[in-house]
Parts: structure tokens; sequence; C-alpha cells
């Protein structure tokens, strides 16, 4: 049997049926990429104790992240009572924290609860009722260096060292914490780095639930090699970031931090070719004259197979090969690791750049173009700038795109091109518009080249 979707309001719940589901959320106006809390209430009369599956929205348009499981394996000690009309039912909460990605009127799917056939009765399925959610774009006023981080943030930066050689190098980790969409939080607007030459690796993340807010941190590691002697500074690096309670532009900022480097040791230099003579040894008295060869060489009555040292000079070239093999492997883990990240984040790094589109002014058609190439690179694995349009289109296809949504995807890296350098050049179109759809893109990007 089915029954039709349920209204949230207690007023209109259904006193008596077996099972039923309702959905509310806590803002139904966020801005783009604030939290809001998603919530489930499932329904089960005491005297049906009939298991149920329930399946979440797909949570179109948002980013989104489950703090609870609904099924078998659930957490049962946040299950309560609750009395509906005349009957008592035993009620399953769940919730979802989830960050809207785009601005317009979102509507999140209803969820599905159904319970199966029993020998008395057919399958129970109900939905919960569909939600809208208007998303409202940022404030303009956004401060230099913001890349669209919504929430509230802290920075940090720190090095493993504060005096280095010149042949040596420094280790810098930068981490940014607060609540917030961590997985999908942008990276700061990195300064320049006078002095240094900076190598990167994949961020790491980490996040949990507490007190109904997402929190956690993000970290940055890189590599400082030192391009010159003296006192050196890792520059101040800004966090600038939107909180939505207090609805407001802040900015966090690191310390500067000095770091020492000396230069490198260079060995002693040898002294000049020495012409023979006293005049030699008293010119150069640090150099000592070489003892003659004696008249007949000692012979040891050893064997050189005795010898550890003639052992460790066959075992050496065999430890070298190892060692190579070993570091090879390391590396290769390591840039498959890098890939797999990259990714990984893909979709959400974009997505992250498109949410900052809003905020670019006249620049928007730029950042929406930069948003979807930078998620073909990270998905492909390799810059895509320099190919052509017939090229790139090739490339989608063999990754199985269909040609319009390929299409789709060219027109926009060339209206940015095309903008970035002849900004009067872009269609008068909707900006509000032009982001809905490259955020849809994005979707069908990733849907078809992950299939």
């Amino acid at each position: 049997m089915a029954l039709a979707a349920l209204p949230v309001s207690a007023q209109q719940m259904p006193s008596g049926e077996p099972l039923f589901v309702t959905a509310s959320v806590d803002n139904d106006q966020p801005y783009i990429g604030q939290q809001i809390t998603y919530i489930a209430k499932i329904y089960q009369r005491s005297d049906f104790p009939r298991r149920f599956r329930y399946e979440p929205p797909s949570f179109t348009g948002f980013w989104n992240v489950q703090a609870t499981e609904a099924n078998d394996d659930y957490d049962e000690r946040n299950d309560y009572d609750e009395t509906v009309g005349s009957d008592q039912y035993s009620v399953r909460e769940l919730r979802y924290f989830i960050f809207p990605s785009v601005v317009e009127t979102l509507n999140i799917e209803p969820g599905v609860l159904t319970a199966p056939a029993s020998p008395s009765e057919g399958s129970i399925v109900v939905e919960s009722v569909p939600i809208p959610v208007d998303v409202r774009p940022l404030p303009t006023g956004a401060p230099a260096g913001f890349t669209g981080a919504v929430g509230r943030f802290e920075i940090s930066a720190r090095v493993d060292t504060a005096a280095v050689r010149m042949d040596d190098s420094v280790q810098l980790a930068v981490t940014i914490q607060g609540e917030g969409n961590i997985e999908a939080l942008p990276a700061p607007s990195w300064p320049e780095f006078p002095g240094w030459r900076v190598i990167e690796s994949p961020a790491a993340a980490s996040s949990e639930v507490v007190d109904g807010q997402l929190v956690g941190s993000r970290t940055y590691e890189s590599v400082l090699v030192p391009e010159t002697p003296g006192d050196l500074a890792v520059p101040e690096i800004s966090y600038a970031y939107f909180d939505p309670d207090r609805e407001e532009y802040f900015r966090a900022t690191t310390s500067l931090i000095s770091v020492s480097v000396a230069a490198a040791d260079g060995g002693t230099p040898l002294p000049p070719p020495s012409t023979g003579g006293v005049e030699d040894e008293a010119a150069h008295p640090r150099t000592k004259r070489v003892r003659a060869v004696p008249p007949s060489l000692g012979k040891s009555d050893r064997a050189i197979t005795a010898n550890v040292a003639y052992w460790a000079m066959w075992c050496l070239p065999l430890l070298a090969i190892a060692g190579a093999v070993v570091w090879r492997r390391r590396r290769d883990a390591w840039e498959a690791a890098l890939a797999d990240s990259r990714r990984r984040n893909a979709l959400p790094k974009a997505q992250s750049t498109l949410a900052r589109a809003g905020a670019a002014g006249d620049d928007y058609v730029v950042t929406i173009a930069d948003a979807v190439q930078s998620y073909l690179a990270d998905r492909f694995g390799e810059p895509l700038t320099g190919l052509t349009r017939e090229a790139l289109g090739q490339r989608l296809r063999d990754a199985g795109v269909p040609a319009e949504v390929s299409e789709r995807a060219e027109e926009i890296l060339a209206s940015g091109e095309a903008a970035r350098y002849t900004p009067d050049s872009s269609p008068e179109v909707n900006m509000e518009d032009r982001i809905r759809g490259a955020a849809q893109l994005l979707t069908e990007l990733d849907g078809a080249i992950g299939a």
C-alpha cells in the first residue's frame, strides 16, 4: 500500500498510520555556502515492529554531510516516543548538514521510507514533502583575497625550524580551522614568498559534528627551499571569510615568521699545485709533503674475501638499486595519491570557485570559466590550457561526455577567454542564470566522467 506525502506540522500528522515521515530545515533562507540542517523524523507505530529502509533526498544543489544513519546500524540512543492522536509512536530523528552551492530557490526532494511486504499486508512506501530553500547570494563588499569561504574561521602557520642552511629546507604548515564546509573549504589567496622556492603538497582535512555544527580543520603543508642566505621571512597569510550569522566579512591573519638561513658548507678549497722545494712548504704551511713509497710493500696473509669491506663494496650497488626501487615506488604512490585527491576534490573545488563568482563583479564570466577549467584539469589530471576547442571536445567525448554537455563546457571556456581580454565581448546574460547553468554543467560533467 502507498501513502501520500505528509506535511511537517504536527496538527496534520496522520494518527493511526503505521509508518510515516516528516521533514524540515532550520533555515529556509540561507546564504550560499551557509550550513543548514535538514531534519527527517520517522514515526513508527509501537505495534508495527516491521523493519524499514529510508532513502534521504539527493540534495541536488547542495554539498551534504550525513550526520546520522537511518537504517539497521543506526545508533538508537537518540530515539524517543511521541503520542500522535491516540497512538504511541517510536520516533527516529535524522539530521543532515547541507550547504547550498548555487544561488536560486532549491527544492529538497522528498525522502522515501519503505517497509517490505508482510504476509498480511503489502509494502508500505511513504514520502516526506519537498522543501523549498531560497538561497541568497553573498553581499557585495567582499575584501581583497576573498576566495568564497562561508562560516567562522581562524588561521595559523608554523615552521619546523627557525634556522636552516642553504642546502636544507623548511616545512611550513598552514592550518585553517573553524565552523563551515571544511571538506570543500577554498584555499587562501597565497602571498608571494620572496627568497623562497615553494613546493606544495595536497591539503589534509578533518571534520566532525559538535553541537549541531560542522567543525574541523584543513592543513596546507609546503616545503620552503631558500634561494638566498640571510634573514628570510615567511609572510603573513590572510584568510577572508563571510560570517553568515553576523552577516559581515572578516579577515584572519597569521603572524610573520622569521627564518635565519646560513650559507651551505662549501668545504675547504684545495691549495694551488706545488712546484716542490722548501719555498712551497713555507708559503703553504698547511700543505704536508707526501711520504716516499717504501722499497717494498708488506703482503697480508689474510684473504681479501675475509674482509668485511670487500663484501660491503659488493652489496653497495644492490642496496643502491633497492633504495632506488623503494624511492620510485614511494614517489609513484605519492603521485597516485595526489592525482586521486585532485579527482576526488575536483567538484567541491570547482563549486567553491563558482560560489564566489557572484562577488567577482564584472569578472564573473572569467570566474565561471576558471571553475569549469579547474574541474576538467583536476578530473583529467592534466593541464588543459592551450587545447583547441576541437581537441578539448574530443577529450571530453573520449571520457564519455555527451556532445551537448561537451559543447556547453566549450562555450563557457570560450566566453571566459573572450571576457578575460575583451571584457565587453560577453553577451547580455543574467549573472545568476550563468552561475546556475555552470553549476548544473559541473554536476552533469561529474556524472558523465565518473560513469
